[in-house]
């Protein structure tokens, strides 16, 4: 009963902290919607920009267009 928590998948396996990559991020798209998270790279086309965020335990990859953002700010 002591190792239940570990029970799950991949509990021994994961990092104490997990370090996200790329530089956290405030994006302002034209419409006023915010996105917050790390900005991972261009794409080949270096029209749109690729942002990860953490959704609990996961992330997501999202693309945005470069035409829709109005600002990037780094976050601290």
């Amino acid at each position: 009963s002591l190792q239940a928590r570990y029970m799950h998948f991949g509990g021994l396996n994961l990092p104490a902290t997990e370090k996200l990559p790329g530089k956290p991020v405030v994006i302002t798209l034209n419409d006023d919607t915010i996105i917050e998270g790390y900005l991972i790279k261009e794409k080949e086309t270096k029209d749109e920009i690729v942002v990860m965020q953490k959704r609990g335990e996961s992330t997501i990859e999202r693309s945005v267009k470069k035409s829709d953002v109005k600002s990037i700010e780094e976050k601290e």
